[in-house]
């Protein structure tokens, strides 16, 4: 099952979906391309509520904190 999602991030790459690549990503815990991703999208874009979640799922708190900071639905408290 793997492989064939190792394929499809190659066919949601070159398809350029990237709903679908951050969940390929997520399910074969390839949380280094997930970091590219955050990198590469747009401030404010929709998807990074989603890879924030994804990250926070599994403990990896400061990834998540530089994806809700991008989007702007990070609240600091002083």
């Amino acid at each position: 099952m793997a492989h064939f999602r190792q394929q499809a991030v190659t066919y949601y790459v070159q398809g350029r979906n990237q709903e679908r690549l951050a969940e390929c990503y997520y399910v074969l815990e390839d949380y280094t391309g997930l970091e590219k991703m955050v990198s590469s999208l747009p401030e404010n874009h929709k998807l990074l509520p989603e890879i924030a979640a994804m990250f926070m799922t599994v403990g990896m708190c400061n990834q998540a904190v530089d994806a809700y900071i991008k989007v702007g639905k990070l609240i600091l408290l002083s």
